[in-house]
């Protein structure tokens, strides 16, 4: 498992992101109609963040199986956990390990799996952030969890194309 490790924050003042919801880049609607953006404003102390994320992340034609979780964070973030919010089941959780003194990611926990993880298109699935921010000030955050599923119909598309040739 590679360990992420990000720059220190520089001694001088620094300007956070804000959340733009002008732009077309970086943003997303939540299932509420609710328009984000992937960087959020985090205030010092700890915060736990729930995000339903079915139709955002899972809006899949076919059930299907995950391999693959990979984990994109910022430091003060704790954990961050994938649920299967209809048989209220974790299937990942992410576990970070910071470099307080540094203010950086030393460690994220990655998830892969040959058999793969069953994924219905059915249920309802949920995000949850749990972060604590012990800089004393309010720092930029953003967290994002990337998963890569088995897609049955471009691996029929690539056998057709091998029998073909």
């Amino acid at each position: 498992i590679p360990i992420v490790k990000e720059e220190a924050e520089p001694k001088e003042e620094k300007k956070y992101c804000q959340a733009v919801l002008g732009s077309q880049s970086g943003t997303f609607m939540l299932e509420d109609g609710t328009i984000r953006t992937g960087h959020w404003i985090l205030p010092p102390g700890k915060e736990v963040r729930k995000q339903k994320v079915s139709s955002q992340l899972f809006n899949l034609p076919f059930s299907t199986t995950l391999h693959y979780i990979s984990v994109k964070l910022h430091p003060f973030a704790e954990s961050f956990e994938l649920r299967n919010k209809t048989v209220d089941s974790t299937l990942f959780v992410a576990n970070v390990i910071n470099d307080r003194a540094l203010n950086q990611v030393d460690h994220i926990t990655q998830w892969s799996s040959q058999k793969g993880v069953y994924i219905n298109k059915n249920h309802e699935y949920e995000l949850i952030l749990k972060s604590n921010n012990t800089s004393g000030k309010t720092v930029d955050m953003m967290a994002v969890m990337l998963l890569y599923f088995y897609d049955k119909e471009l691996d029929e598309k690539l056998n057709q194309n091998q029998a073909v040739s």
